[in-house]
């Protein structure tokens, strides 16, 4: 596992220093003033979780493809920190475990796991009773990931391992509890509230084919919510970026900011069974 404690690979920074470019131009709060019946004080749902009693999750109901590339952007808040908070696990047959992000205890660490291959751990220090948005991205073709914490970046890495791998399709989706360890006992899961967990085909790393972030072959290639309101540096962002730019607000359409072609999971379109008696409800926006 590499952390970028010395100089970043030519690619990334290639990345670092667009985004610091498209940070300059986006001025997203004009942009969400401009979309069609957007509600600053609009209701977002909201899952809380207290693992008493009976394994409380959310199981969404998609077809899983192949995965090459991945971001997920969740909203969480622990009341208690005692044992791991799994945020995603992604697995098959409640068994093989093929992509696992947990908080450890007393919220020191998040950790990767993919095809049950340590991927990272890095220091997070969360606390009890806050909320905090986190994102996280992998993409196999560059073996690259990048963690997001509260809008800006907190670590990435490479992988040399796992580079083009991929993930295998048709799995359980799973946030809240780790969905192959209920013969192991009750104590891992969240303790606390959930929100704004939406998941996209794609990474905040540019293409290996891009060299720039202009590239037009992106513009036009999606059909999604933000296209036709939205500044056009967007367009030409990795989805992934784009997810964790308008996803930090909780508020922002709900927590689904994203929809069509590369969103697999959006936090209010989606269908999801909520096991275990965790409760679903709307409240006012939160950050």
């Amino acid at each position: 596992m590499l952390l970028h404690s010395t100089p970043l690979p030519c690619l990334f920074l290639l990345w670092a220093c667009c985004l610091r470019e498209a940070a300059s131009v986006i001025s997203l709060e004009a942009h969400k003033n401009k979309v069609n019946g957007y509600n600053n004080n609009a209701l977002v749902p909201k899952a809380s979780l207290t693992q008493k009693g009976y394994i409380q999750f959310l199981k969404y109901v998609a077809e899983v493809p192949e995965i090459a590339e991945y971001t997920f952007c969740i909203w969480v808040k622990s009341y208690n920190f005692t044992f791991s908070h799994p945020l995603l696990s992604y697995s098959r047959h409640e068994q093989d475990r093929l992509i696992r992000v947990w908080i450890s205890p007393q919220g020191s660490h998040l950790n990767l796991e993919l095809l049950q291959v340590p991927v990272f751990s890095i220091p997070l220090h969360a606390q009890e009773h806050q909320w905090y948005h986190i994102c996280q991205s992998w993409s196999a073709p560059q073996a690259a990931w990048s963690v997001f914490v509260n809008g800006k970046l907190k670590a990435s890495g490479h992988h040399p391992e796992l580079h083009d791998v991929r993930i295998p399709p048709q799995g359980d989706l799973v946030i809240g509890q780790e969905y192959t360890d209920f013969d192991k006992g009750l104590d891992d899961g969240i303790e606390g509230e959930i929100s704004g967990f939406n998941l996209v085909l794609e990474s905040t790393f540019p293409k290996v084919s891009d060299h720039t972030f202009a590239s037009n072959s992106l513009i036009g290639k999606r059909s999604i919510l933000w296209k036709d309101y939205l500044d056009p540096m967007l367009h030409q962002m990795p989805l992934g970026l784009v997810l964790v730019e308008l996803g930090r607000d909780c508020g922002y359409l709900r927590g689904a900011p994203l929809k069509g072609k590369g969103v697999l999971i959006s936090w209010t379109k989606t269908e999801v069974r909520v096991f275990g008696g965790a409760i679903l409800k709307t409240v006012s926006r939160f950050c």
